[in-house]
């Protein structure tokens, strides 16, 4: 008959029964017991239980506890950590739980959604399991994305672009963090990122707020697969150099913005007037 306490008032209790109790796992796996085998262990970490139960429980370093915890993953993470308080685990810690567990996604995006943390480098998260977990992966990474747990800036852009390119998921972190983007000093030093960008479909506010940020260096821009709206932004921004290539594409594709690419060009139009079709 295998005893399994549910609760257990350690005082007075000797050291020698207590160690054996929590060295073979004679109790039940829960709040209150993990409560007293920290307390023996290490008294001043208890206060940091109800908000980061398994960053101290790795603190400890009490092999017993951990393992055990280990073994019995799934059921930890629903019962104690997913609970109430326990917002505020350490992200190596996070990121840890969401490694052991990566094939059970969602239970890994529960994490995500529920802890209070922010990544300033997204590849931290798991990077090395790619390409053996890509699907896993990127549903976590999107996870992290739309749920606003990754520092928004081109740097994490591209991580996440070079992984798992420009998915919609990507598009929609860029248009709604646009304004701290553009306010960090860096830029999208990806030539390949940036053309992709522009041939995408983001919306005009956010493409009004990037579009210095873009400025194609060695790319052409193809006007056949962008919307109106974001044409005219371009024009707006001088975005688009005027020639004869880009005023027969514009003339073909978007011909009512023809116009408002000749005014915001007045003299290099004039330039090139006579190898325009008009």
């Amino acid at each position: 008959l295998k005893i399994s306490f549910n609760k257990l008032n350690i005082k007075g209790v000797k050291n020698e029964l207590l160690n054996f109790i929590f060295d073979n796992r004679f109790y039940i796996l829960n709040s209150e017991m993990i409560h007293s085998v920290v307390a023996y262990k290490d008294e001043r970490l208890c206060g940091q239980l109800s908000k980061r139960n398994y960053s101290t429980i790795i603190k400890t370093g009490y092999m017993p506890l951990i393992d055990y915890v280990h073994d019995n993953l799934a059921f930890y993470i629903d019962n104690i950590i997913l609970y109430e308080r326990n917002r505020n685990e350490d992200i190596y810690q996070i990121i840890e739980l969401i490694k052991r567990c990566i094939t059970e996604v969602d239970r890994c995006k529960r994490i995500v959604s529920f802890e209070r943390f922010s990544l300033s480098n997204i590849s931290i998260c798991c990077s090395e399991l790619f390409p053996e977990y890509k699907s896993e992966l990127e549903e976590i990474w999107n996870t992290l994305l739309s749920c606003g747990k990754v520092e928004p800036t081109w740097d994490n852009a591209e991580r996440y672009w070079n992984f798992f390119g420009l998915s919609s998921v990507l598009i929609k972190f860029i248009e709604d963090n646009a304004d701290t983007i553009v306010s960090k000093k860096n830029k999208c030093n990806n030539e390949v990122l940036r053309e992709e960008m522009v041939h995408s479909d983001i919306c005009a506010d956010a493409l009004k707020k990037l579009i210095q940020k873009l400025k194609p260096v060695s790319f052409d821009i193809r006007l056949e697969n962008i919307c109106e709206a974001n044409v005219a932004i371009m024009i707006d921004h001088r975005f688009l150099p005027l020639n004869d290539s880009y005023f027969a594409e514009l003339s073909e594709h978007h011909p009512s913005l023809c116009e408002k690419f000749i005014l915001k060009n007045k003299s290099e139009f004039l330039a090139y007037m006579p190898s325009i079709p008009l």
